[in-house]
This record gives structure tokens, sequence and C-alpha cells, in this order.
């Protein structure tokens, strides 16, 4: 994209759209990665998976 702005071929908005679009995918995918390891968390204490490790039975 970049080489496309300084060959002419993109303007300054189409470059700053392109990324604002990525950020908000990156942004989006963080949040959905920890969603993810919340979830895991959360099952792992519901089914008690590490509770001999806590002194649990």
């Amino acid at each position: 994209m970049l080489a496309g702005y300084k060959r002419g071929g993109f303007t300054f908005l189409d470059v700053s759209t392109a990324q604002s679009a990525l950020h908000d995918a990156r942004v989006r995918m963080v949040e959905a990665i920890f969603e993810y390891h919340r979830a895991k968390v959360d099952l792992d204490r519901l089914t008690g998976r590490f509770a001999n490790l806590v002194g649990g039975n």
C-alpha cells in the first residue's frame, strides 16, 4: 500500500483509511484472544481442572 502511495496510485486518504482498518482489526483480534483465554480460565475453574494444585479434592 505504501509503495502504491509513493507511486501515486493511492491517495493519502486511502492509506490512512487502510491503516485505521488494520488498527481496528488488530484491536478486535487482541480482544478475541483475551476472550478466548478468559473462557479457558472459566472452563478450567468450572471443571476443577487445577483443583488438586490449590488443595481441592
